[in-house]
């Protein structure tokens, strides 16, 4: 009640004022919820649209000078990661992608990472400073990120031995998550998407931004 006397009692810049305060902060928790809902819309949308289906074709130049394409490998799953340098959660994954491929990399599997709005330089550095050794190229016209359906990174798909996408994971990924759907593969046990789905963090930079 003193707090209702006190504000009628100011004058009227004073109540405008805070009134104008009072809407800012409604305004700002509203951003920030939608913000929030939106990332998550945007990590369930990234690479969604290839869930069960045969994987897009595609030929990879890659930085070491090599080319490789999808359809020769085809016989054998593969994990294949969308990647910028500048990508936070990209940098904060990088390990995890290189230590999981370096215990199966004896196994039946492949690791292709796929950089995509970056520079030569700036991706041949990265794969430098991380020590990655698995397979990474550029993805130069935006053409495979595009037929991937990918709109956030860091985004990872899990593709089977008959080239179908069994799952897929935007965002950082976590070393257990990651673990487990490769060693499914592996053994060509079917991926189930939802054992993992409260365990992502939505850490994703959309594309474009």
């Amino acid at each position: 009640m003193e707090i209702i006397k006190s504000f009628f009692g100011h004058n009227l810049k004073t109540k405008m004022l805070f009134i104008l305060y009072f809407c800012f902060i409604v305004l700002f928790v509203f951003l920030l919820g939608w913000g929030i809902s939106n990332r998550t819309h945007m990590t369930e949308l990234s690479g969604s649209t290839r869930i069960g289906k045969p994987a897009p074709d595609f030929s990879l130049n890659l930085f070491d000078g090599n080319q490789i394409s999808f359809s020769a490998m085809v016989d054998q799953p593969m994990v294949i990661n969308f990647w910028a340098s500048w990508c936070v959660p990209c940098i904060e994954e990088a390990s995890i992608l290189q230590s999981v491929w370096d215990s199966n990399r004896n196994e039946s599997i492949q690791f292709i990472g796929i950089n995509i709005q970056d520079s030569s330089k700036s991706a041949k550095a990265f794969i430098a400073s991380n020590g990655i050794d698995y397979m990474n190229g550029f993805d130069a016209d935006g053409i495979i990120t595009i037929e991937y359906g990918v709109i956030g990174m860091p985004t990872t798909f899990f593709v089977n031995r008959e080239g179908i996408v069994e799952a897929k994971w935007v965002g950082s990924i976590p070393d257990f998550v990651l673990d487990s759907w490769v060693e499914d593969l592996i053994n060509g046990v079917k991926i189930d998407m939802d054992e993992f789905r409260g365990q992502n963090r939505n850490n994703i930079f959309l594309i474009g931004n």
